[in-house]
C-alpha cells in the first residue's frame, strides 16, 4: 500500500501495486519523498549556502544578505561599518577623510555619492548654508568655515570671533566674547585689563606627560589634564607587580616601571622522567635542561661484542636487547682466543724426499675439503730406503787395491741419470805378468842366451854371456 506522500505506480493487484513513488508536488530524496521546494543536497542550494533538514541556510562562516550569503567578516549594511564608512560592495570603505575643514569633507561626500557625511558628531554637507554649518562655523561663500581655531587664550578667540564678523564664539562650552568684561569671561576665567585670562595654569608637566595623560578632578574647565603616574601606564599596558614568569616564558619589563612585568611565550613542557637517560632536551629557549624524549633502552651506552666467523650470539644484554654481550663458537669448531677454529684439522701426514712423488688422499673439515699428502712412492731407477728415495742401480769400483808395477782397468757407468768411471779390475804394466795377486817381470824373450842355455841359467850366472835384444830388460 502506497501512503503519506507516495501514490502508487503500475498495475494493481487487489489492493497492492507493483511500486510507490513521489506524490505531485514531492521528490524522492535519500528514500523519502519531501516537498519540491526544500532541499535534498547542498548542490540543491545557491552559492556558499548548504542544506539542512530540508533548507538552505548560509553556510558556516557566512551570512544572510539580502537574500545572499556573504563571508562573516564583509558588511551587508552601514550599520556594519563604523563612523564615516559606507558598506560598498560588502566592503566598508571611509566617507570622509580627517581632515579639518567641512569645506574638504563636503567634496569627499560628493565623492562618495552621499549629500552628507558625519565626523566627530558633526554633520558636513555636499552643499554648504548657514543652517547646514556644525558648531562653532558659519557659511561664507558656501563653504562652512571655523569661528573660532583652538587657542588657548580667550583674547585670541574674540578677535578670530571679531574677524569672522560674530561678537561671541563659543568653545568647549564656554562662551567668549569680542570685547571682554569680568561678567563675559567663562569659567575658570576672570578679566584683566580687557582681556579674559585663565586662572588655572597647566600643570608643570601638561606637554610632556610621559606616559601619557588623564582626566582630572581639577581640570580648570577642560583646559587641564594631569599625567598617568608610571603605574598606571604599566597596568593599561598588561604589566603586573609581582609576577613570576614560568621557565621558558620571556619576561617583559614594563619601560615605565621595572617592578611590572609580563610573561609572554610558553612555559617550558613537562620533564620526563628516563630509566636509561635523556634522548632530547627542549630545543625552546631557557628550557635546554628539560628532557622531552627519553631512551627506551640502554643501548647508548653498552657496546656490542664482536663475533666472530663461524660463531653465533649466545646472549644479549638484559637492558639493551638488541646487542650482544657473549658468544659461542658454532657446531663443528672450537674456541681459539676472540675466533672460532675448526675442530677437525687437515694436515699432510707423511713428507715427501727428493726423486719422489707424493701420494694424497681427500680430507674434509667444517664443510671443505682438502687434499693431504698421506705418503710417497720412489721414483722409477730409485728404491725406498727409510723416509728417502736412493737410486735402485749403484755405480761402485770393484777393486778397491791392486799390486805393485799394476794399473786399474775401468768402465763408465751411469745410474739414475749420473755417469761416473768405475774401477773394474787391475792388470801388471808392460814387461810384467801377473802372477797371482802380484806383477812380475816377464823376462820370456827378453834376450837370447849364447849355446842355446836356458835363460835362467842365463840369469842366474851361466857361463855365457846374454846377448841382450833390444828393448829387453837387463838381468841383474
Amino acid at each position: 500500500n502506497c501512503s503519506g506522500n507516495y501514490k502508487p505506480s503500475g498495475t494493481s493487484c487487489g489492493d497492492k501495486y507493483e511500486s510507490c513513488v513521489c506524490a505531485s508536488g514531492y521528490k524522492l530524496c535519500n528514500g523519502k519523498c519531501i516537498s519540491n521546494s526544500s532541499c535534498c543536497t547542498n548542490s540543491d542550494c545557491g552559492t556558499n549556502q548548504s542544506c539542512n533538514n530540508g533548507v538552505c541556510s548560509c553556510a558556516s562562516g557566512y551570512k544572510s544578505c539580502n537574500g545572499t550569503c556573504i563571508p562573516n567578516s564583509s558588511c551587508c549594511t552601514n550599520s556594519d561599518c563604523g563612523t564615516d564608512e559606507i558598506c560598498s560592495n560588502g566592503t566598508c570603505v571611509t566617507t570622509c577623510t580627517y581632515t579639518i575643514t567641512a569645506a574638504d569633507c563636503s567634496s569627499e561626500c560628493k565623492s562618495a555619492g552621499t549629500s552628507s557625511c558625519v565626523r566627530d558628531g558633526i554633520t558636513y554637507y555636499a552643499s554648504c548654508g548657514a543652517s547646514k554649518c556644525g558648531r562653532d562655523q558659519s557659511c561664507s561663500n558656501g563653504t562652512c568655515v571655523d569661528n573660532c581655531t583652538y587657542t588657548i587664550t580667550a583674547a585670541n578667540c574674540s578677535s578670530e570671533c571679531k574677524s569672522a564678523g560674530s561678537s561671541s564664539c563659543v568653545r568647549d562650552g564656554t562662551t567668549y566674547y569680542a570685547s571682554c568684561g569680568a561678567s563675559k569671561c567663562g569659567s575658570d576665567q576672570s578679566c584683566s585689563n580687557g582681556t579674559c585670562v585663565d586662572n588655572c595654569k597647566p600643570l608643570s608637566d601638561e606637554e610632556n606627560c610621559k606616559w601619557g595623560t588623564k582626566n582630572c578632578s581639577d581640570n580648570c574647565g577642560g583646559y587641564r589634564s594631569c599625567c598617568k603616574t608610571a603605574a598606571e601606564y604599566c597596568i593599561e599596558n598588561g604589566y603586573k607587580s609581582g609576577i613570576v614568569c614560568e621557565k621558558g616564558q620571556t619576561t617583559e619589563t614594563c619601560p615605565a616601571d621595572s617592578n611590572y612585568k609580563k610573561c609572554s611565550g610558553d612555559g617550558c613542557p613537562a620533564s620526563q622522567t628516563c630509566t636509561y637517560g635523556c634522548k632530547t632536551y627542549s630545543s625552546q629557549s631557557g628550557c635546554s635542561d628539560v628532557c622531552t624524549v627519553c631512551y627506551d633502552d640502554n643501548c647508548h651506552n653498552r657496546t656490542a661484542v664482536s663475533v666472530p666467523a663461524n660463531a653465533s650470539c649466545s646472549s644479549y644484554f638484559s637492558d639493551c636487547p638488541s646487542k650482544c654481550s657473549a658468544w659461542t663458537c658454532k657446531s663443528g669448531y672450537n674456541k681459539s682466543g676472540s675466533s672460532c677454529v675448526c675442530a677437525t684439522t687437515c694436515k699432510d701426514t707423511a713428507t715427501v724426499p727428493a726423486n719422489a712423488t707424493a701420494v694424497k688422499s681427500n680430507c674434509t673439515a667444517c664443510g671443505q675439503t682438502y687434499s693431504i699428502v698421506t705418503g710417497f712412492t720412489c721414483n722409477s731407477g730409485y728404491t725406498k730406503s727409510g723416509n728417502s728415495c736412493v737410486c735402485a742401480t749403484t755405480c761402485t769400483d770393484s777393486v778397491t787395491s791392486k799390486p805393485a808395477n799394476s794399473y786399474y782397468t775401468t768402465k763408465s757407468c751411469t745410474a739414475c741419470g749420473v755417469s761416473k768411471t768405475i774401477k773394474t779390475g787391475w792388470a801388471c804394466n808392460s814387461g810384467y805378468k801377473k802372477s797371482g795377486s802380484s806383477c812380475i817381470l816377464d823376462i820370456s824373450g827378453a834376450f837370447n842366451c849364447p849355446g842355446g842355455e836356458p835363460g835362467s841359467i842365463c840369469m842366474c850366472g851361466g857361463t855365457h854371456a846374454p846377448t841382450i835384444k833390444a828393448n829387453a830388460h837387463i838381468c841383474r
